[in-house]
């Protein structure tokens, strides 16, 4: 099932909870032992809390002084926040064994699905 506020994945799904010009407020749920695609976002940045469950983020940039990509895995559990700027390749995977569930601030010029980058 999918539209515009609500959309089942083979990982899981999202619904949308708040939705102005500027930002879009999303809950996550991301099932056991599945991860979201690897992705970035060219008009936006994104505000992550972990509400529930447990998992990884895999993060890479490029450092602007040296030119050279940065990777990192952050690992997440309930009450964590991050921040993912936007051109920040990032992918998130469940590794524990209850829904993952995140709530996403987007805020930026797109807040809409066309600005994924896979």
């Amino acid at each position: 099932m999918s539209d515009e506020f609500y959309t089942e994945r083979d990982w899981g799904k999202w619904l949308v909870l708040a939705m102005q010009p500027g930002f879009k407020v999303k809950k996550l749920t991301v099932q056991p032992g599945k991860a979201l695609s690897t992705q970035y976002h060219t008009h936006r940045d994104e505000y992550w809390v972990v509400l529930q469950g447990k998992g990884d983020l895999y993060l890479n940039w490029t450092n602007v002084d040296k030119d050279e990509p940065i990777d990192m895995t952050l690992h997440l559990s309930k009450g964590n926040s991050t921040k993912i700027d936007k051109k920040t390749i990032h992918k998130v995977t469940n590794t524990g064994e209850e829904p993952l569930i995140i709530i996403e601030v987007q805020v930026g010029d797109v807040c809409e699905e066309g600005d994924i980058v896979r």
